[in-house]
C-alpha cells in the first residue's frame, strides 16, 4: 500500500469460472492498490496455493466464499460483519469484470475529488426502457453501475447503507438477472432517495433527452465511450454478447475498433486481454464478435522472411504455377496422389506420391522444420463436381495467401503479433461449403477433442473455426500438436482434421488465428456477400409477408409469443420445479437462444405466477 491523503479502503471481489488469476487482474491490482490505504480481496472462487500466492502480493486480508449471491452477496457479507471500513474516509469497491484501467487510476480519483456527490461510480445507465420489466414495463431509473463504486464516509456511516445491506438476501440472487434487478438498478436510486448525490467518471457525450434511444453504451457502443468519452476499461462481457445482437445494434464491429483502438491507442497490453478470452470463450464466439479478419494491402520490402512449404497438389491446372512460384524457395515439399503430377514435378521440386505412411511423413515433416514459419496449402481437384469450385477455391489461396512475396510478408507481420497463430485463406461462398460449415463432422469433432485436450471450451453447438485447409502458421504452434492421436488413414481428412485443431491449439497458448484476404478478394467478397444477404431477407419476406422488425418493434412483438412460451412450459412442468430450478432451466434452454433475455425472464414471472394460481 502507499499513503495517500484520504484514507481509503479498497475491496476487491474475485471470480474466475476455473479458479484461475489471470494476468489482467494482477494488472488491475497493480494500480487498484496504489491508491488505497487497505485492501480487502474477497473471492467467490476457491484459490489453490498458485492461485492463492498471486492475490497475497496485494493483501494478506484473503477472504474465500461460495458465489452466494455473486459480487453484491460477497459485499452484503463484509459489511454486515465488519465495522473497519466506518474508519475510512472513503471504501473503493472493484471487481473483476472489466479490463483496464487506460488510465492511471490516480488520475481518476483526482479528477472526482471536486466531483459534489456523495457517492459515485465509473459510468452511468442512463434513464431508458424497463426492457427488465422491474417497474411496470415503463422505464428503468439512472444508476451508477455496480462494477466499481466509492463511497465516502457518510454514506458509510449512514443508516440507510448499513440496512441496505442488512436485509440484502443474498440467498435469493441466483443468477445475473437477479443481480441486475435486485441489486444494481435500485442500488443508486434507493441511495438517492435517502438524500445522497451521485456522480459518474464517464461523462456520456450523448444521452437522447427521449429515452427511448438510450442504452448500455458499454454493452453497444464501446467505441464511443471508450474512444470520445475517455472510459479508463473495457467490460469483459462485451466478448461474450450474442452475435445477433452485435450485428443489429453496431453492424458488429464494435469490438474490433475497440481492441484495436486499446491496442495503438494507449499503453495497455492486448495480450492480457487475449489470455483471458482465449481460455473462457469457444473460439468461434470470439471470431465473431471481434472479426478476426484482416485486409492485406500490399506494400514492397526489401527483405523477405524465409519460409517452408507443405503443399497437397491434386490439381494438374495449377502445376505449371507451383514449379514457377516455388522453383526458388529453399523448402518445399510437394505430395500428390496422381502420377501425373508426380512425373511432370520430380525433375524439379521435391515431390512424392502420397502412400498409406503419409501420417508419419507429416509427422516427420514438421519436427524438421527450421524456419519460424510455414505454409500449408491443399490444391485440390473432385472431378465428380460439375461446378468449377475446386479450380474457384484454389485461385482463392493464391489471392488470398501467396500472391506475391510481399503480399506473403504483409501477412507474415501480422503474425509477428505475440497474440497471433497462424493466418487462413478465407473459405469459399459456394453452397456445398456453405452448408458443410454448419456442422461439425463426427469425426471431425472426435479428432479435434483428442488433439487438443486442453482446449475446455469446444463444444457440437458451435460452428467449426474453418474449413480452409490453407494457411501460414507459427511453426512453434505446428509442432506443438501430435499427429500420433489421429485415428485416421485418409490423407484428405488428416489434412482436414490437422487444418482445424490447429486453430484450437493456438489457443491454448493464448495465441488466436486470423483469417486474411487482399483488397481485391475482399471487394468481391462484399459483392457476394451482400446478394446472400438480400436474397435472405427477401426469403423472410416471402414465408412472412413482411419485412423483419425494428428493433423495438420486435421487443414488441415478443410478448404475445413470450405468454405463448409460457404457457407451454406450465403445461409441462407445473409443479415438478422450484421458482429457481425452473428460472435456471429458462436461462439454459433452446428458448433463450430464440428469445431476448429480458422476455424470457418476463415469461418465467408469468410461469411463477401461474403456479401460485
Amino acid at each position: 500500500m502507499v499513503d495517500c491523503e484520504i484514507k481509503r479502503l479498497g475491496i476487491f471481489v474475485f471470480y474466475d469460472k476455473d479458479n484461475i488469476v489471470d494476468d489482467y487482474v494482477i494488472h488491475l491490482l497493480d494500480d487498484f492498490v496504489k491508491n488505497v490505504s487497505s485492501l480487502v480481496i474477497i473471492s467467490n472462487s476457491k484459490l489453490n496455493e498458485e492461485n492463492k500466492n498471486k492475490l497475497l502480493k496485494y493483501s494478506t486480508n484473503i477472504i474465500e466464499r461460495d458465489n452466494v449471491g455473486f459480487d453484491a452477496g460477497a459485499l452484503a457479507e463484509y459489511f454486515n460483519n465488519n465495522n473497519e471500513y466506518l474508519q475510512y474516509d472513503e471504501v473503493v469497491y472493484s471487481n473483476d469484470t472489466f479490463f483496464g484501467f487506460f488510465t492511471p487510476l490516480s488520475d481518476i480519483f483526482n479528477k472526482m475529488q471536486n466531483k459534489d456527490c456523495d457517492f459515485w461510480g465509473l459510468t452511468i445507465s442512463h434513464k431508458q426502457p424497463d426492457s427488465w420489466h422491474i417497474f411496470d414495463g415503463t422505464y428503468t431509473p439512472e444508476h451508477i453501475q455496480t462494477f466499481f463504486m466509492v463511497f465516502k464516509n457518510n454514506v458509510l456511516n449512514s443508516d440507510a447503507f448499513k440496512s441496505y445491506w442488512k436485509k440484502y438476501n443474498a440467498n435469493k440472487i441466483n443468477n445475473f438477472y437477479d443481480v441486475v434487478t435486485k441489486h444494481e438498478i435500485l442500488f443508486t436510486k434507493y441511495l438517492k432517495d435517502n438524500g445522497f448525490k451521485y456522480a459518474s467518471y464517464v461523462e456520456d457525450s450523448y444521452v437522447d433527452d427521449d429515452y427511448n434511444r438510450n442504452y448500455n453504451i458499454y454493452e453497444n457502443d464501446s467505441q464511443t465511450q471508450i474512444v470520445i468519452d475517455k472510459a479508463p476499461f473495457m467490460k469483459r462481457k462485451n466478448l461474450s454478447f450474442k452475435f445477433e445482437d452485435m450485428l443489429y445494434l453496431n453492424d458488429d464491429f464494435d469490438n474490433k475498433w475497440v481492441l484495436d483502438y486499446i491496442k495503438n491507442n494507449t499503453n495497455y497490453d492486448v495480450s492480457l486481454i487475449w489470455k483471458n478470452v482465449l481460455r473462457i470463450y469457444n473460439l468461434n464466439k470470439i471470431k465473431q464478435i471481434t472479426s478476426l479478419r484482416e485486409i492485406i494491402s500490399e506494400k514492397n520490402h526489401t527483405e523477405y522472411t524465409e519460409l517452408s512449404y507443405f503443399i497437397i497438389l491434386e490439381n494438374m491446372k495449377f502445376v505449371d504455377y507451383i514449379i514457377e512460384k516455388m522453383c526458388c524457395e529453399k523448402s518445399v515439399i510437394i505430395y500428390t496422389s496422381k502420377n501425373d503430377i508426380f512425373e511432370k514435378l520430380k525433375d524439379k521440386l521435391n515431390v512424392r506420391l502420397i502412400t498409406d505412411d503419409f501420417k508419419n511423413e507429416l509427422s516427420n515433416y514438421i519436427n524438421n522444420i527450421d524456419s519460424q514459419y510455414c505454409v500449408m496449402l491443399n490444391f485440390t481437384d473432385d472431378n465428380s463436381k460439375v461446378s468449377l469450385v475446386d479450380t474457384s477455391r484454389n485461385k482463392v489461396i493464391i489471392e488470398n495467401l501467396i500472391q506475391s512475396k510481399d503480399y506473403i510478408e504483409e501477412v507474415i507481420d501480422l503474425l509477428k503479433d505475440e497474440n497471433t497463430s497462424m493466418a487462413y485463406s478465407p473459405e469459399n461462398l459456394n453452397n456445398e461449403d456453405f452448408y458443410n460449415n454448419l456442422f461439425w463432422n463426427d469425426q471431425e469433432y472426435e479428432v479435434v477433442k483428442e488433439l487438443v485436450p486442453e482446449y475446455k471450451v469446444i463444444s457440437k453447438e458451435e460452428v467449426p473455426f474453418s474449413f480452409s485447409e490453407n494457411f501460414i502458421i507459427k511453426t512453434e504452434i505446428l509442432k506443438s500438436i501430435d499427429l500420433s492421436k489421429i485415428n485416421i488413414s485418409d490423407y484428405k481428412k488428416i489434412i482436414s482434421a490437422l487444418s482445424i485443431a490447429l486453430a484450437y491449439v493456438g489457443c491454448t497458448k493464448y495465441k488466436h488465428p486470423i483469417e486474411v484476404m487482399s483488397c481485391k478478394y475482399a471487394n468481391y467478397r462484399i459483392r457476394a456477400l451482400e446478394n446472400i444477404y438480400k436474397k435472405t431477407y427477401t426469403k423472410i419476406y416471402n414465408n412472412n409477408k413482411e419485412y423483419p422488425h425494428t428493433f423495438s418493434g420486435s421487443m414488441d412483438g415478443m410478448k404475445t409469443q413470450n405468454k405463448k412460451l409460457s404457457k407451454l412450459i406450465i403445461g409441462t412442468i407445473r409443479g415438478k420445479n422450484s421458482k429457481v430450478e425452473l428460472k435456471n432451466y429458462l436461462w439454459k434452454s433452446n428458448a433463450y437462444r430464440k428469445f431476448t433475455q429480458s422476455h424470457i425472464w418476463k415469461a418465467s414471472k408469468f410461469i411463477v405466477k401461474g403456479r401460485k394460481k
